[in-house]
């Protein structure tokens, strides 16, 4: 038995140190090992030396023809991948217009690989803001030889390629792979300086025309344009307020106020739909920029709709978005739109706006699929020629529609960082979340797609390699461990009904402190293939373990027990909840007691379900039975 004991709390902590450590996972799963194929010759330069070494390097070049048709630069703080110079020739094979091309990095610290820096693909407005290709690149060896000749000066690489891309209209291509370790820890301070350098305004003459929706919020209405007013540099606006339908009293105090600001007031009594009002107060407009703006939206610096309407002006723009904090704070609440397999996500909603979020999402002008329409600026011929907001989305996901047809018209989203505001967050419409709501929520999500069936789950500006699944706000790995795969469910098994311990002996195992402690923490109902809302299954997560005895002995399951005392076991996926050792404070073994559990459609009757839980030792065979206060309808 002492054998068997101890291959279990073996097996315990490697799971434990193998949930720790996803990255090192992720490179176990997606890097080749033992590559026997050889290297292709090409030639590796430091970026940080080309200049002391440019006559040897032009000499080299042009005398040794054969040494591959592509060099490699990379900084001399690092070590280049065993199989990059196989995966830049590939490329340049199979993209023969590219002629520069950047691939992914990571650390070494302490001799262990870690924070991965999964790049977006071509970002115009980012490599303006600051040098996001890094420290690993690669170009054509006869364009390469060209710009090197041309060098009289000592210039850092980022100049250099920009020189060569910018008067060509050449745009970079990236390699999806990490070809890069930098060793040891990069310093964050220079991507801030290097943003901080170069944000700017483009100078403006045109006029902004303010679209403000707006129904019943006199008062929210008010604040957003007296920061509008007294806050906003650039004076060559209109403000467009559209109404769909205030009670008399507010719609007399409106008009008041905006005869005040010399506002333009659209009313008409109508249904919800963001998208129509949107849409009406751009055909009433005569700006050259519409700037779109939630009236729950306050200015917070002078120079804000210069910036925006100068971006939107540019002929590579598209929509142009804010960084938007929650009132009276730096707390973010968006900062861009990011696509991911289960949806559009707001990355970074919730937290604080300080250093630099995974390499300067939260401070450089980020290319992005799509920005809020809390905040929007976009050209209005742009807006016109994709047909501005969609009707049939009125309430969600409308913002996204249009900045999902501006990018497959070849326009790019950005998201000003440098533009701060505060917004009052769904003040106006409330939440999405009772029943009825999030059920249009859904069908709403499922028409988006619908429409732009080629975008369902990708977005150029988030590598596939950062999570999918999940509303992570933050930028974590995309591996998936087995309680995360959603296409991997739970075993279902009959069992003689259990009986739950007898109120004697429950409390004899609470005297000697064998007590078990549990939680549920949602049951919803999900579908493997979205656009459909086919295929669904249940999905049940939480924790539960012993307060004392070593849970590495534990086998658990989930009890599902039908009005006929019928019971069904449910396997489950362990999970590491280290937020649980608040709970177990006595326990050594408590880091695996989250789980999840997926029960397929159609692997148990329709009904209602008592919620149990069973945890059987694996060493003697003992078995605690509890019933939770919890059903769940299958």
């Amino acid at each position: 038995m002492s054998v068997r004991k101890e291959e279990l709390k073996i097996a315990y902590w490697q799971e434990c140190e193998r949930q720790q450590h996803p990255y090192e996972q992720w490179i176990l799963l997606n890097e080749e090992k033992n590559v026997e194929e050889e290297e292709p010759r090409c030639h590796v330069f430091c970026y940080e030396k080309l200049f002391i070494e440019q006559e040897q390097i032009i000499q080299k070049l042009s005398e040794e023809e054969t040494d591959g048709d592509f060099v490699v630069l990379i900084s001399q703080n690092g070590e280049i991948a065993s199989f990059a110079k196989r995966a830049v020739k590939e490329f340049f094979e199979t993209h023969q217009k590219m002629d520069v091309v950047y691939a992914d990095e990571d650390e070494i610290v302490d001799g262990k690989r870690c924070n991965p820096w999964f790049k977006p693909e071509w970002s115009p407005d980012t490599l303006r803001s600051f040098f996001y290709f890094g420290h690993i690149m690669a170009i054509r060896k006869g364009l390469f030889l060209t710009e090197m000749k041309k060098m009289t000066e000592n210039l850092p690489v980022e100049t250099l390629i920009r020189n060569l891309l910018a008067p060509k209209g050449m745009i970079a291509g990236h390699i999806n792979q990490i070809l890069f370790h930098y060793v040891g820890l990069k310093p964050t301070e220079n991507i801030r300086h290097s943003v901080e350098s170069v944000q700017k305004k483009n100078r403006i003459e045109e006029k902004v025309s303010v679209i403000i929706p707006s129904k019943d919020h006199p008062e929210l209405l008010l604040q957003c344009i007296q920061s509008i007013n007294e806050k906003t540099a650039y004076r060559n606006y209109e403000i467009i307020v559209v109404d769909n339908g205030s009670t008399d009293e507010n719609k007399e105090k409106i008009q008041e106020m905006l005869k005040k600001y010399h506002a333009i007031y659209l009313y008409e009594e109508r249904n919800f739909n963001f998208s129509a009002m949107c849409n009406a107060g751009a055909r009433a407009s005569w700006g050259r920029i519409l700037l779109f703006l939630n009236d729950d939206i306050e200015i917070m610096i002078p120079e804000w709709m210069e910036i925006m309407a100068g971006q939107a002006l540019l002929p590579h723009a598209g929509a142009v978005g804010a960084k938007l904090y929650y009132p009276n704070s730096k707390t973010i609440q968006h900062a861009g739109i990011t696509n991911m397999l289960v949806g559009p996500a707001h990355k970074m909603g919730g937290m604080p706006d300080e250093g630099s979020i995974y390499h300067a999402r939260n401070l450089a002008d980020y290319n992005v699929i799509a920005v809020t329409g809390a905040c929007l600026a976009v050209d209005k011929q742009k807006f016109e020629a994709v047909g501005g907001f969609a009707e049939e989305l009125p309430v969600a996901y409308n913002d996204v529609d249009l900045c999902f047809s501006l990018w497959e018209q070849g326009w790019y989203n950005v998201v000003r960082n440098d533009v701060t505001l505060y917004h009052h967050e769904s003040v106006s419409r409330g939440t999405d979340e009772n029943e009825e709501k999030k059920e249009r929520l859904i069908q709403e999500r499922r028409l988006l797609y619908q429409r732009h069936p080629d975008l369902y789950g990708k977005d150029p500006f988030y590598s596939t390699h950062l999570v999918q699944n999940r509303l992570d706000t933050d930028f974590h790995i995309e591996y998936q461990y087995d309680y995360e795969k959603q296409d991997l469910m739970s075993s279902v098994g009959i069992i003689q009904c259990p009986k739950e311990s007898r109120e004697k002996r429950w409390r004899h195992l609470l005297h000697r402190g064998q007590d078990v402690l549990y939680h549920i923490d949602r049951i919803e109902k999900k579908c493997l293939d979205f656009l459909k809302g086919e295929d669904t299954y249940t999905e049940i997560e939480g924790w539960m373990g012993y307060t004392r005895e070593p849970n590495y002995r534990k086998e658990r399951v989930l009890l599902l027990k039908d009005a006929s005392t019928q019971c069904y076991t449910v396997s489950v996926f362990a999970k590491e909840r280290p937020d649980t050792k608040t709970v177990f404070l006595k326990q050594e073994y408590y880091e695996l007691c989250g789980f999840v559990a997926r029960i397929q459609s159609g692997e148990l009757p329709k009904g209602t379900y008592e919620l149990g839980i069973m945890m059987t030792d694996r060493c003697n065979g003992r078995r605690m039975v509890k019933y939770l206060d919890r059903t769940i309808e299958i």
